[in-house]
């Protein structure tokens, strides 16, 4: 992992699917955003549609990342998003773990609320803390995702376009 990389993986020492890495991303790139979503997990809903909220509050994002990746990488995003969707149909934790090393959290008291790769304090807070961050999502490929061709790589291989989004569901 490292700077400009967005990582996906299945959680475990010995995961069936290998992570992928997604490079080439810069902290200004408008192919990845993080958008907030709120302060609470709505966990069902009555019957009126009033949102049922369970355990701490806490904030929650969702993602929407595109990526130029390969053929083999497109198929690679694809069965990682299948293993998480299998996992919950069979009623088991199927949340991926979404590692950026693009942009730093944002700075607050420490403990931070996210999973830090490396906690760094800023000068003006010294009990304050910020960095790259790790956390739990559920993926999303929409179902008419075309793959669309941009062209070939130097090595013959395809470069594929793909687009998913991604639902914080816990710190990783």
């Amino acid at each position: 992992m490292a700077y400009g990389e967005l990582t996906l993986a299945i959680p475990g020492a010995s995961p069936p699917i290998q992570p992928l890495v997604l490079r080439g991303y810069a902290p200004d790139d408008e192919a990845y955003s993080r958008n907030y979503l709120g302060l609470a997990q709505a966990v069902d809903f009555s019957a009126y549609g009033s949102p049922l909220v369970d355990g701490p509050l806490t904030e929650r994002y969702v993602w929407a990342i595109a990526a130029h990746i390969t053929e083999q990488d497109a198929l690679q995003l694809e069965a990682l998003i299948l293993w998480s969707s299998d996992q919950y149909k069979s009623r088991q934790d199927g949340a991926l773990l979404l590692t950026d090393e693009v942009e730093r959290a944002i700075a607050e008291p420490a403990p931070h609320s996210r999973t830090l790769l490396s906690a760094t304090a800023p000068t003006w807070a010294p009990t304050w803390q910020y960095g790259y961050m790790r956390c739990r999502v559920i993926a999303s490929l929409a179902e008419d995702n075309p793959r669309m061709q941009l062209g070939r790589m130097s090595d013959g291989e395809d470069l594929k376009l793909v687009q998913f989004g991604a639902i914080e569901v816990g710190v990783g």
